[in-house]
C-alpha cells in the first residue's frame, strides 16, 4: 500500500543499500513487529491488517526495548 511505499518497505531487507539500512535491522528485530524471530510473516503496528516479512525492513524500524 501507499504507507509501505512511503516507508520504503521491502520483503527482503538484504536488497536495501547498506548506506540506508544497518545489517542487523530486519522486521523481526524491530519493536513494531508483533511476532517472534521464528515467525516468517507477522503483523506490524504501522501497517494495520497487513503482514510483514520477518526478513523485511522499512524506514520506520525502531529498536526493541531491552527486556
Amino acid at each position: 500500500g501507499p504507507m509501505a511505499i512511503a516507508l520504503n518497505y521491502v520483503h527482503d531487507a538484504r536488497t536495501v543499500d547498506a548506506a540506508t539500512r544497518q545489517s542487523d535491522r530486519f522486521c523481526h528485530t524491530c519493536a513494531l513487529f508483533a511476532g517472534t524471530p521464528d515467525d516468517e510473516w507477522e503483523k506490524c503496528s504501522i501497517f494495520p491488517g497487513k503482514a510483514v516479512a520477518a526478513e523485511g525492513w522499512c524506514s520506520a524500524w525502531a529498536p526493541k526495548a531491552e527486556k
